[in-house]
């Protein structure tokens, strides 16, 4: 049998016995060596120099290693700034000299596999106390080892390492930053983009010949607008396989599955994740949509073609009438990111960025590639347009939208711009409360009756379709508002970027609803409130426990007048919880209830949490001196005056406590009643004293003439009802006791009592408003209010009158007059007292502002807020005898809502990723790989082959300090600008059967004569001498001048000839590339993988003398001592630069002792 078959022959083969041992002493240390040259040219280092040092006893190891950086590093040299509103909220801003991605060289695998072997020209090996040096041509010998050695241990020499990847770049300063910047850490979390346009899904008004709609597909003579079933609907249909499964549902008549699937429709939304190789994001496969609903139009002038696609599968066309259109979308990729952002959108590079502006929506945005299925005579090809173009941070959590395809009459943003783009909508609940500064609410109002005017005033279609285009909704009817062309907030979707920046419970609110007046609709006209109606938990922890009648001049605490401590132990606070029970009779049921309605949030109404509740109550006081002494005989004083005191005056100036709602739990109201901060900033227990405002009985009305009084003891709180029902906090005498006083009382409380989210507030009288003037600027007096929540963290108050006042900027028929009190503007309640002893109280409102239209008066122009006059305020209240136009409507935004929309700052995330700037590509390449040096290489660990076949794994223990150094450095093949030389580390090992000067050693020092000519292309000749005979090896290459890597110069024909003995090779005359790759395969190693392709690409001839043969020279003279000159002559396909290198491999470095020799073995 010619081959033996192991397997098949029955042996068993015992593992080794012995040699189960630590082959050294254990002790492993590694060297590191600095490179100490201090050459550098233009951030390049030049050379590489390393002093080694080992360590006594210790043995190196000939595998060491050394390390270059090469900085990719880029900053921009050209400034990108984009306006405020287009790529962000603010500003888009990439300054000059900030860090940039960097440009990696093309090729860069092949250009950095054994970079530095083939950048190094010499190595120089210079032992320590040794006057002679060894000097190798690196770069040469390296084209020798790709020929000598497996492919497979060639590509283990070199580790490439990115030492840096994704940053996050500071400012223009970046280029000069020293120090390292901390990496971008994500997850790189999956981006929802939507495929949809981010407003209404409708047909457009205007230029319809541009876009017909604000989503629809695009073939070259048609356009299929696709449309839903209202404006505020935003689903346009449901995956192919849903809308197969319904059609089969409903054919076979299954009613529960078709009830299942019915109601699940596409979100719009396609899933887009991190592809960290092509750094960009992609969606992950093909997704197919069944469409509602789409409309053919001819793409020429928009008109419409009456053919419709809205049949289900299971339904047969009708006239015009067709089965649904099924898109599919292909995988979609943004861009490969560049400057810190992927781009989905009509763009690939930045040129595209400052051609962005808010008009530019259509432009920019994204035209997709789509097939269509079921579309009548029309095979396309067809392209979805609608959504807007995005801009993704690197890494980051939200895709930042341009504006939308549909910008109808979408302006420069100033107050010329009636529209709304993706990025003002950011604004739309915002109350900033300085001079020239934002106010959503205000903002929209005025656009609202603008458009109103606008739409009244127009002549013709044209300016009807202008002014429709521009369409507002009410300010405060934010469920009405979602279904008009310009809502103003971003509308609630269940996916993309909508749903990460709409807030649930915008769309269910209308701030609008009239107060709901429960008592008074119950008992209307002249029905009495009766006691059993009227049942309250009262304000029983707010009233202090008097203990006995007092005197003159006592203290209310230090003389026991009144305590802290009040029945059962429960402690005296001016916070409680207050309840209203509204039982079924006379009330009503469930809806018939309307206070009670508010407890389900339904479409139109929002929850009780955010209605506010007008509690009648007064404050009950003794007067005192400033520090609380005082006569406290008698009964408490008390605010405002009753019909049901002594001589049955006429109600007045009954004070109306704003608090806040609660909770409806069953038929019961809760309110929070918070009256610590009612009379000081800083008073929670009511143990200050209260200041009191003197004016004469004549002024009770006006409240003229004020001046300084004598302040007052805070006794306690009592709602509005008389001491002889329940609820009360009133003492006996405080109203005569008798049962008409009492229901005086109760219709007043009755009167008053109301829950909403406005409340109308009339010019002068009980619970109305005077102007007061600062300087010209107009202050807000609310008589009989009070605001019992503190000013921090409440909403504003909002002013409406049904027309515009005398000197407003814009005076037009129609148009209200809006305007804002901030929280903070809301002063300390005052307290007033006549001479006579009756008390009343108001609020103060000392800022006001207004929306500023004049194009004059901001900046940027007429976008901001403004001062309301005196002047405007008083001519509201001059309206003669049209008392509803001097009614100032009051509206207070609900605690829970405003909290979520506004102080919370609910978009404070999404703007400031807008601004931040994404993260950039930082490429500094540590490539290290074994040094290829004399003696100290890694041929024999990698298995090379003659030339390079007798090196050794180790040096001798006598080797242990010496210099290399690394010359005529050539980094081009890098392509860096910025590249610095590491360190050199070495690995030694202790003992093993290493002895210091025990023995002798020779390593293997092969010598290379290099010669290298430079060479125009065509014929070229090339002497070279050597003094040491006839070469083992001659290897021949030519190399581009221009670059290390691709295609490299061939030489097509080669002779060789003995210039000294006259003698030319027999073999190697005239010889063809072709045979020069046969004979070259001679010397290479079989796994070397120099195949055709490879040598045909970098071309490397390797020919022993044997092949060449001796020319001449006589065997004793091969690798001995004789001058020689050899002629290489031949053709090179392309200019280059030639090399010829003589092997010599008969050398070593003999070592005995401290002795080193370089000697020639003959033998």
């Amino acid at each position: 049998m010619a081959n033996e078959l192991p397997e098949v022959i029955p042996s068993v083969q015992s593992m080794p016995t012995t040699g189960w041992f630590c082959q050294t002493s254990g002790n492993a240390r590694k060297r590191v060596a600095k490179n100490i040259a201090g050459a550098t040219q233009d951030n390049i280092d030049t050379r590489g120099t390393f002093a080694v040092t080992g360590v006594p006893g210790h043995t190196h190891n000939t595998s060491a290693v050394v390390s270059v950086d090469a900085n990719y590093s880029a900053y921009r040299d050209r400034a990108i700034t984009v306006s405020a509103g287009v790529w962000g909220y603010g500003a888009l801003n990439l300054p000059v000299g900030l860090l940039t991605d960097s440009i990696e060289p093309n090729n860069a695998e092949e250009r950095y596999e054994r970079a530095i072997e083939r950048c190094v020209g010499y190595t120089v090996l210079r032992p320590e106390n040794c006057s002679g040096s060894i000097r190798e041509p690196t770069r040469s010998i390296g084209e020798i080892r790709s020929l000598v050695t497996p492919k497979s241990r060639l590509d283990t020499l070199t580790y490439v390492e990115e030492r840096r990847g994704w940053m996050v770049p500071n400012n223009g300063d970046d280029v000069d930053e020293k120090t390292e910047r901390d990496p971008l850490v994500s997850s790189f979390p999956d981006v929802y983009i939507d495929m949809r346009p981010l407003t209404q899904i409708v047909p457009a008004l205007l230029d319809r010949e541009d876009a017909p709609g604000s989503l629809y597909l695009e073939s070259t003579e048609y356009r299929y607008e696709i449309r839903t079933t209202a404006p505020d609907d935003v689903f346009i249909g449901r995956t192919a396989s849903n809308e197969y499964a319904l059609g089969v549902a409903t054919a076979a008549g299954d009613a529960a599955e078709v009830a299942r699937l019915t109601p699940i429709q596409w979100d719009g939304t396609l899933r887009f994740v991190w592809d960290a190789d092509e750094r960009l994001y992609k969606t992950i496969a093909p997704v197919s949509i069944t469409l509602n609903h789409c409309v053919e139009l001819l793409r020429e002038d928009g008109v419409v073609t009456n053919w419709v696609y809205d049949r289900r599968s299971d339904q047969a066309p009708a006239g015009n009438n067709f089965n649904r259109i099924t898109v599919t979308f292909p995988i979609l990729k943004t861009t490969k990111a560049f400057d810190g952002y992927c781009w989905l959108a009509n763009m690939q590079n930045e040129e595209a960025i400052n051609y962005a502006n808010r008009e530019r929506g259509l432009n920019l945005a994204l035209r997709i590639d789509v097939d269509v299925i079921g579309v009548e005579t029309n095979v396309g090809p067809f392209t979805w347009i609608g959504p807007p173009a995005y801009r993704i941070p690197v890494g980051g959590t939200y895709a930042h939208p341009h504006s939308d395809i549909l910008s109808e009459l979408v302006g420069d943003g100033t107050h010329t711009d009636f529209m709304y783009n993706y990025w003002d909508k950011f604004d739309a609940f915002k109350e900033n409360t300085t001079i020239g500064e934002m106010n959503g609410f205000l903002r929209y109002q005025h656009r609202e009756d603008s458009v109103i005017l606008e739409l009244a005033a127009a002549g013709d279609q044209g300016a009807i379709d202008t002014a429709n285009a521009k369409a507002h909704g009410r300010v405060f009817a934010l469920n009405a508002r979602k279904a008009v062309k310009q809502p103003g907030y971003f509308v609630q979707r269940p996916n993309g970027i909508l749903s990460q920046v709409a807030l649930s419970g915008t769309e269910d609110v209308d701030f609008r609803g009239p107060p709901v007046d429960i008592y008074r609709d119950q008992y209307a006209g002249n029905n009495d409130l009766p006691a059993a109606s009227l049942i309250t938990s009262g304000l029983v922890l707010a009233n202090r426990l008097k203990g006995n009648a007092g005197g003159v001049l006592l203290h209310p605490f230090d003389d026991d007048i009144f305590s802290n401590t009040l029945i059962a132990n429960a402690a005296f606070r001016l916070r409680n919880t207050t309840t209203s029970t509204f039982p079924d009779v006379p009330f009503g049921i469930g809806v018939a209830n309307r206070l009670l309605a508010w407890d389900a949030v339904v479409p139109v109404e929002h929850p009780i949490t955010d209605k506010y509740c007008l509690l009648p109550a007064t404050p009950l006081l003794y007067e005192c001196q400033a520090d609380l002494s005082g006569d406290y005989t008698g009964n408490d004083l008390y605010v405002g005056r009753s019909n049901g005191s002594v001589g049955n005056p006429v109600s007045a100036y009954i004070p109306r406590v704003v608090c806040p709602c609660v909770s409806i739990n069953g038929r019961t109201l809760a309110v929070d009643c918070d009256l610590r901060t009612i009379f000081s900033s800083d008073d929670t227990s009511g143990l200050n004293p209260v200041a009191t405002q003197g004016i004469a009985n004549a002024a009770y009305d006006t409240l003229a003439g004020a001046a300084g009084g004598n302040p007052h003891f805070l006794a306690g709180w009592s709602p509005w009802i008389h001491h002889l029902d329940a609820g009360s906090n009133f003492v006996d005498g405080s109203f005569p006791n008798n049962l008409g006083s009492s229901q005086a009382v109760r219709n007043e409380y009755r009167d008053i009592f109301q829950v909403g989210s406005n409340f109308p507030v009339p010019f002068g009288g009980s619970g109305g408003y005077s102007v007061v003037d600062d300087n010209n600027n107009a202050q807000l007096r609310l008589n009989d209010y009070i605001f019992a929540m503190p000013a921090s963290g409440s909403p504003g108050l909002y002013f409406e009158a049904v027309v515009a006042p005398v000197g407003q900027q814009e005076v037009e028929v129609g148009r209200r007059f809006f305007f804002y009190a901030p929280a903070s503007a809301r002063q300390t309640p005052e307290l007033y007292k006549t001479v006579g002893g009756l008390l009343r109280i108001t609020t103060l409102l000392t800022e006001l502002y207004c929306w500023n239209q004049d194009a004059n008066n901001a900046n940027p122009p007429g976008m901001y807020t403004r001062r309301v006059t005196t002047a405007e305020l008083t001519s509201i209240t001059t309206q003669g005898a049209n008392v509803a136009a001097r009614v100032l409507t009051m509206y207070v935004l609900g605690k829970d809502w405003y909290k979520a929309h506004v102080s919370d700052d609910p978009y404070a995330a999404v703007r400031s990723d807008s601004a931040k700037l994404g993260a950039v590509y930082q490429s500094i390449k540590r490539i290290s790989q074994h040094i290829c040096a004399p003696v100290i290489n890694p041929n024999l660990r990698i298995g090379s082959i003659a030339p390079l076949n007798h090196d050794t794994r180790h040096l001798p223990p006598e080797l242990r300090d010496f210099r290399l150094d690394l010359q005529d450095l050539d980094w081009g093949r890098l392509r860096t600008q910025r590249l610095s030389i590491n360190e050199l580390t070495l690995y030694q090992f202790k003992d093993g059967n290493q002895k210091a000067g025990a023995e002798e050693s020779i390593l293997y020092l092969p010598q290379f004569r290099e010669h290298s000519l430079t060479v125009a292309g065509g014929a070229f000749e090339i002497t070279v001498f050597s003094e040491l005979g006839s070469p083992s090896y001659f290897c021949i290459f030519c190399r581009s001048a221009t670059t290390d890597i691709l295609q490299q110069p061939l030489i097509t024909e080669l002779s060789i000839r003995c210039e000294t003995t006259r003698k030319k090779s027999n073999t190697i005359t005239n010889m063809s590339i072709g045979q020069l790759y046969h004979l070259t395969q001679r010397n290479v190693h079989p796994a070397a993988e120099y195949n055709r392709a490879a040598f045909k690409r970098r071309q490397t001839l390797l020919l022993s003398t044997e092949d060449v043969g001796l020319l001449g020279l006589l065997p004793y003279q091969y690798q001995k001592a004789k001058r020689v000159n050899y002629v290489l002559n031949g053709i090179t396909d392309v200019p280059g630069r030639l090399y010829v290198v003589l092997v010599y491999n008969n050398r070593g470095l003999h070592i005995d002792g401290r002795r080193l020799e370089v000697v020639t073995l003959h033998e």
